[in-house]
């Protein structure tokens, strides 16, 4: 083997190694990853519909809960199920590796990737289900196909390339922001890139985003984009006084410093080499983006849903590093080292982040029993929102469905369920009612649940109001 064949079979074993240690730990934290919030919601809505749960036109959702949907057919108990949906995200993840790595022998871009899901990730591991995620490394196999055949000239690679377009606009609206900077700094950088058929790629993405906006509104992105124009319009020329830019600065020291590695190797590599052309799509690409999701979002409320959000930061980062560096680098044993200990850490940094999201778990199993310990007969229960740690709990409108899982997966015939509602007389007419699951988000007959996850103990009873457990 040359020395060359060498240097690549070793990244993509270090490569393959990390993505397999992101799937264990998705399986050591299913618990925390798969009763929280939004993966929650989802959860229960696919085990009483049987089908897909898509939000927002987010269509690119469906492929990991195939995983999940899939131990429901063949029989699966409630913890297998929320154990296959855990997984199924770094399973992606590892297909879209393989795919760069092992199909299109793409050492830079599988880099990228790996770097993408480690580099700055630390909330974000635990609220997995965010589409931009998914996306954003669906882009990179994209980007690596483009690579491989950077003619654009047979009608395969069109045949190719519209249905992944199509794919990259319904998985996230932020995901056009990377696809063209990726495109801008590639064919700056590319020479076989630079050829028409590069920009009617552009004018292809942009038009199914003009079409999509157009015939395919949605009330969640409306409402983000509604936000953004507002602010845009209203706080013009004052874009840098939100308390956004102050929470960024002080997670990204304190949670996402992989960034600032990626961006000091990067950035000074460029302008050491006086590639200020380079330097500056990094520096304006990095800063402008930040600039924007802090329009979208200046109070930056939740430290989990704006990691998120900045994640593409890790690709304009990490972008030069992974083009220039590793393959004039690859080789030195020094830079293997480094590269090894940095992932190492922040996969470490991902096991540290563990913690409150356990305790949040916690918190709800002890206010679940404690209730039950109180009223024997009773497995319906809301306690209002003034009542609740939020600082633990973060959200509480998926409480229901949460402590529906939670409780459900010792036994169905163990499944209790506890609404967190900050409007408690909303309810009012309800509250006696045995026959409805209550939530701030989605009301419906509780005998929609199915027995085999959910037993039939919760068709029995009124909801009743918890003590806030200590």
């Amino acid at each position: 083997m040359t020395a060359q064949g060498k240097q690549d079979r070793f990244w993509r074993r270090l490569g393959l190694a990390v993505m397999l240690a992101l799937l264990g730990l998705s399986l050591c934290y299913w618990q925390e990853r798969t009763t929280w919030l939004d993966v929650a919601y989802q959860t229960v809505l696919m085990l009483r519909d049987g089908s897909v749960q898509v939000q927002v036109y987010r269509f690119g959702a469906a492929v990991v809960q195939a995983l999940p949907l899939a131990g429901m057919e063949l029989g699966a108990s409630l913890p297998a199920v929320l154990q296959l949906y855990s997984a199924a995200f770094p399973l992606l993840y590892l297909a879209f590796f393989v795919m760069i790595a092992y199909g299109f022998k793409d050492q830079p871009m599988s880099w990228l990737l790996v770097l993408l899901y480690t580099a700055m990730v630390y909330d974000g591991f635990f609220w997995c289900t965010s589409e931009l995620q998914q996306g954003l490394g669906f882009l990179l196999v994209v980007w690596a196909f483009i690579r491989w055949r950077p003619g654009l000239d047979r009608a395969w690679h069109w045949a190719v390339l519209a249905p992944c377009a199509i794919a990259l606009v319904f998985y996230h609206p932020l995901v056009f922001i990377p696809f063209f900077f990726i495109g801008v700094y590639l064919t700056y950088t590319m020479p076989t890139l630079r050829h028409w058929r590069t920009g009617l790629l552009a004018l292809l993405m942009l038009a199914i985003l003009v079409v999509k906006q157009l015939y395919l509104p949605n009330w969640y992105d409306d409402g983000k984009m509604n936000v953004f124009r507002d602010r845009l319009l209203a706080d013009f020329p004052h874009y840098f006084s939100y308390a956004a830019y102050g929470k960024f600065f002080r997670h990204l020291w304190l949670y996402w410093w992989g960034l600032i590695v990626l961006w000091g190797v990067s950035l000074g590599w460029l302008l050491a080499r006086r590639r200020w052309i380079e330097a500056a799509l990094v520096a304006l690409g990095s800063a402008g983006f930040v600039v924007i999701t802090a329009i979208g979002s200046p109070n930056a409320s939740y430290r989990f849903y704006a990691e998120v959000n900045y994640l593409p930061l890790a690709l304009f980062a990490a972008l030069p590093l992974c083009l220039h560096l590793l393959p004039l680098w690859g080789g030195k044993r020094w830079f293997r080292v480094a590269m090894a200990a940095f992932v190492a850490i922040r996969l470490l940094s991902i096991q540290q982040a563990a913690a409150p999201y356990t305790a949040r778990q916690a918190w709800l199993k002890n206010q679940l029993t404690e209730a039950r310990a109180a009223h024997p007969q009773a497995r319906k229960f809301y306690l209002p929102e003034a009542d609740a740690p939020l600082d633990l709990l973060h959200m509480s409108w998926a409480t229901p469905y949460e402590t529906l899982l939670l409780s459900a997966c010792a036994h169905p015939d163990s499944a209790a369920t506890l609404l967190i509602t900050p409007t408690p007389d909303r309810f009012s007419a309800d509250w006696g009612r045995s026959d409805v699951f209550l939530s701030e988000f989605q009301s419906f007959p509780i005998n929609e649940l199915p027995a085999r996850y959910f037993g039939k103990a919760l068709e029995q009873g009124s909801y009743i109001q918890a003590r806030a457990a200590d």
